[in-house]
């Protein structure tokens, strides 16, 4: 993707909307549908980018580590625990992401590095 594509697209994806929105008017809910195909594209292709180099990967695994996906979120301390399940809760948005973008020899390879 070109650098101004790439910016275009991720202004129309990020734009607020003036009107309020209404569900039942099919040319709103079809813009909505359109920006949201869009923003996904744009994280499908960051990812795809960031999975792309050894840097990227080494990243993405200390950032996955960091938020403690895979491990128990439990702790004695119910605010700890709190904290924990909402760590896990964005390691888990990520790796669902990068699954979305059919990363997945890449993840394994990621997983590999890791070692």
């Amino acid at each position: 993707m070109s650098e101004p594509h790439t910016q275009q697209l991720l202004k129309t994806a990020t734009e607020k909307e003036e009107a309020p929105y209404n569900a039942a008017d099919p040319e709103q809910v079809g813009q909505r549908k359109a920006k949201a195909r869009t923003r996904d594209m744009l994280v499908s292709e960051g990812l795809r980018r960031t999975m792309s180099t050894m840097e990227g990967r080494a990243f993405m695994y200390e950032l996955l580590d960091f938020c403690g996906t895979g491990r128990n979120p439990f702790s004695t301390h119910s605010n700890t625990m709190s904290f924990n399940a909402g760590m896990q809760n964005v390691g888990q948005k990520i790796l669902t992401d990068i699954f979305a973008a059919k990363l997945e020899d890449e993840w394994l390879l990621m997983s590999k590095e890791a070692k």
